[in-house]
């Protein structure tokens, strides 16, 4: 259908909206509370999930500042009193001397071992041996390092048993 002018176009198109209006059912109130309702059940959810998220993340963050001012005091408060406390050994200095003496012959006849092999070759308790080697290593007798094929700690001596071994005892 042609239209001769603008204004024919225009009301053709007012009566076709008029007949497409009358033609949808009316809207009911109940359907429109149901939408309503969906809609504020929706928002409902949406704003309590954010604030959880909102206090978990606040929450965490309040963690790592408390932990890291925790670190920070205890760090400070060691150090003003004199810094870390230096690991007194016990025994007497010749049973040390020997414990060491016994660990060097047993890392130059292998070339170097690990704790497990120390222990079982020594058959000592592992506080004995943890102490000697803590103390020789502290010293610089033995090397302590990674084995980098099994991931197990080796020890090796830093010096021939024919050496000089720096074992005097603490003064």
């Amino acid at each position: 259908m042609a239209y001769q002018t603008l204004d024919e176009l225009l009301a053709h198109r007012r009566e076709s909206l008029v007949r497409s209006d009358l033609a949808k059912p009316p809207v009911r109130s109940s359907d429109l509370r149901g939408s309503v309702q969906l809609k504020v059940v929706g928002a409902t959810i949406a704003i309590s999930g954010l604030a959880l998220l909102a206090c978990g993340l606040l929450a965490a963050g309040s963690a790592l500042i408390l932990g890291g001012a925790i670190l920070y005091a205890t760090t400070r408060w060691r150090v003003s009193r004199g810094g870390v406390p230096q690991v007194q050994f016990e025994g007497r200095p010749e049973v040390r001397i020997e414990r060491a003496r016994r660990i060097l012959a047993v890392l130059e006849a292998r070339g170097g071992a690990t704790f497990e092999a120390l222990l079982a070759h020594l058959r000592w308790t592992e506080s004995a041996l943890l102490e000697t080697l803590c103390e020789m290593k502290d010293r610089g007798v033995v090397d302590e390092d990674v084995d980098l094929e099994t991931g197990q700690w080796v020890y090796r001596s830093q010096e021939p048993l024919g050496g000089s071994m720096r074992l005097e005892p603490c003064k």
